[in-house]
């Protein structure tokens, strides 16, 4: 506890005074980061797994689920660019074709394999001794290929549609020739293929060429023909009519035959037909890998993004129980009770392809889900905002909706409305802007203040922010800004002037309008226009924290301006964002998105869920020991030629003050002596340490006494 206590006398003049920060700048916590775990993107293939149920692959990312979570498995992109692996076999190694080269993922080791160069697609089966043989369909390269824990060697010609080998260490390939194109069974016996294509005539109609090959867990082969299938095993060949089903065939330990073909999954039923199990949505892949047996025995499969296994007759979903529902977060908002509520939606995107994930919602522990609640749809979420009586309101498919903390509600009469987004004046009064027009909502009733008519037809606005005074700025979809004052009920067309490639507006705590404008973020001068602060390379994002932190992002830096000094966040800067969030007790959240996200609007690609900033301690104040307070003022502000700054010790102390420019270089020091207790000030007359006359801009006054700091913002206006 320092013993000097420092009180001030504030004067003020248009301008909110910068409290001492509670936090500072930010240290001492962790930016956690919140990602999706479970699939979200196309499954491709599904493996058995050992200490997890299954794996999953989702093109460029690998999944694992215990049965209770789910956890993802990311690859150096330096190391591994095709991140779809083929095979996964008894050892638990993974297999994957990367750029026509053999690579395999063994105990997180990548080791890649360069004699022969593959191409898709790639069916494989390993022996059980560590070797693995491949087969190629491709027109040029196609054969059947093996590899023995050290090189890849082609051992047979021709386009292989399936390979296979049984208990016995027997390899059979279904095969296309290329020079008499007909499809044939062979077997490989010591270094000789045999054609075995007799054996199974009555599999040879016009469509011979989806004839595949699989072994079964009791030691039989099967050879199927898109129904029809034949089973050998004693040396000797039973043949069945199936009827129309599967191309490739699948087993479980417990006798169960499957077979997947144009978004069907089959089953064999008790007669020996093939019947419909299940319709997929979206399908997979015709080819191996569509069915997996976990170590309990448990038969899975999967349909798009979802993964199920079989219980009791029946397809049941594994859930993806906390975690979050989809890493495309577009807004993010604290409840009053600590929970971090996010938002997935994307509004550009044709309704037919909208994810409809709703919300996720964090407790400190675990996520859940939801996008239906209270009889009220929130399938789609476009932006969520506290209201100034701490109720949530959001926007989605179905309207304007609202959240008191127990219950959602559709808000009566706003839900015919496209909404864009909402603001509250000083009077607690929303403010909406939506595709038709400005509007003021003073329940249950709303006017328009700007109606579509007096607007170009194509013209809509967004990104709502009031200053002190009243003045509502908004956006445009040109990227123009644009202000409206309601007691003069005008509106200002590009105002402030040169606004076009805007992508984001804030007003600080001393009306200053910030802009994340083209590759910078920039402050508006009523005279010198535009300044530029902070190289952003195409800024995406600026928002005001409670702090009065500037917070900005662009694709190439994420961090936050502070007493003219900009701090980089390494966490984030990886990536870009375009959403924030704070509980204004220290968190922050903020989404995460490709670098090389394409600068139109939505739908993005490459989302990676959110970063949220959490505090190691929280600063609780003592009943017997209260933190000492200090705040300071300035007057005139802004000002032309000199301003005073006020001040007031408890007891006397040796002060400082001193003048910073908004990179956080030294102006001047205006101040540093021993002055008594009570009211006193300093003047600053706009000059530099060197004498000369400073510029107009924002510049921030630091003020030390007994150990304790406190900074203002001061605006000169030559």
């Amino acid at each position: 506890m320092k013993s000097c206590i420092l009180s001030v006398t504030v004067c003020v003049y248009a301008v909110l005074v910068f409290p001492l920060n509670s936090y500072g700048e930010l240290t001492g916590g962790k930016w956690i980061h919140h990602e999706r775990q479970a699939p979200q993107n196309d499954i491709t293939a599904i493996f058995p797994g050992t200490e997890y149920k299954i794996w999953v692959s989702t093109g460029n990312t690998l999944h694992a689920y215990d049965g209770t979570y789910w956890k993802k498995f990311s690859f150096d992109d330096q190391s591994l660019d095709d991140h779809t692996p083929f095979l996964r076999d008894g050892e638990g190694r993974f297999f994957f074709n990367d750029g026509s080269d053999l690579v395999v993922l063994e105990d997180g080791i990548i080791s890649r394999y360069d004699d022969e160069k593959l191409h898709y697609p790639i069916i494989a089966a390993a022996d059980g001794d560590g070797a693995v043989y491949m087969g190629l369909y491709d027109i040029i390269t196609g054969g059947v290929y093996v590899f023995d824990g050290s090189t890849v060697k082609k051992i047979r010609e021709g386009r292989v549609r399936s390979v296979t080998v049984d208990v016995t260490g027997r390899v059979w390939a279904t095969i296309r020739d290329q020079e008499s194109d007909t499809m044939s069974l062979f077997t490989l016996d010591g270094e000789e293929w045999t054609d075995r294509s007799d054996e199974i005539g009555g599999l040879f109609p016009a469509n011979a060429y989806e004839l595949t090959v699989q072994s079964a867990p009791d030691g039989s082969v099967w050879v199927n023909n898109l129904g029809k299938y034949g089973i050998y095993k004693n040396n000797e060949w039973i043949f069945h009519d199936g009827g129309t089903g599967p191309m490739y065939l699948s087993f479980d330990s417990s006798g169960g035959v499957w077979g997947y073909k144009s978004k069907n999954l089959y089953s064999l039923d008790e007669s020996g037909n093939w019947v419909t199990s299940q319709k997929m949505g979206r399908g997979m892949p015709d080819r191996q890998n569509f069915i997996a047996e976990d170590s309990d025995n448990s038969v899975w499969c999967f349909d798009s993004v979802r993964a199920y296994s079989y219980i009791d007759s029946g397809w049941v979903e594994g859930k993806n129980e906390y975690d979050l529902i989809s890493d495309t977060i577009t807004c993010a908002v604290y409840t009053e009770d600590g929970k971090l509520m996010c938002g997935h939606g994307l509004r550009s995107t044709p309704a037919a392809e909208r994810e409809n994930k709703g919300i996720s919602v964090w407790d400190g522990s675990t996520w859940s889900n939801f996008n239906f609640a209270d009889d009220t749809y929130l399938y789609n979420v476009y932006f969520m905002k506290k209201s100034p009586y701490n109720e949530i309101i959001a926007e989605t498919d179905h309207g304007l909706k609202i959240y008191d903390g127990t219950a959602w509600a559709t808000v009566d009469t706003l839900e015919a409305l496209e909404i864009s987004d909402v603001a509250w004046d000083d009077m607690a009064v929303m403010w909406i802007a939506s595709y038709n027009g400005l509007l003021e909502y003073n329940y249950p009733f709303y006017e328009f203040k700007v109606h579509p008519r007096e607007m170009n037809p194509r013209k809509v606005f967004y990104n709502l922010n009031f200053d002190s005074e009243g003045m509502l700025y908004m956006q445009t979809n040109f990227g123009s800004i644009v202000s409206y004052y309601e007691d003069r009920d005008e509106l200002w067309e590009s105002h402030p002037s040169n606004s076009i490639n805007s992508s984001d507006i804030a007003v600080d705590n001393d009306d200053v309008l910030w802009c994340a404008r083209q590759n910078f973020l920039s402050w508006w001068d009523v005279l010198d226009g535009w300044i530029n602060e902070v190289d952003l390379n195409n800024g995406r994002m600026v928002e005001v924290d409670d702090q009065g932190r500037i917070w900005a992002s662009g694709l190439g830096t994420t961090g936050y301006l502070e007493d003219g000094v900009w701090h980089d966040i390494p966490e984030l800067s990886h990536s870009a964002s375009d959403m924030f969030a704070t509980d204004g007790k220290g968190r922050y959240a903020l989404n995460s998105f490709n670098l090389n996200l394409d600068l139109e609007p939505p739908p993005r690609t490459d989302s990676y869920g959110l970063y949220e900033y959490v505090p190691d301690t929280v600063n609780v104040e003592q009943e017997d020991k209260p933190e000492p307070v200090m705040t300071s003022g300035n007057y005139p502000n802004p000002f032309n030629a000199s301003t005073t700054i006020h001040f007031t010790l408890a007891k006397p102390e040796n002060v400082t003050v001193t003048v910073y420019n908004i990179h956080g270089q030294k102006v001047k020091t205006i101040a540093s002596e021993f002055f008594p207790a009570g009211s006193s000030s300093v003047m600053w007359d706009s000059t530099t340490d060197a004498g000369a006359v400073s510029a107009s801009g924002i510049y921030f006054y630091r003020i030390e006494a007994g150990g304790i700091l406190q900074t203002g913002k001061v605006l000169l206006l030559r």
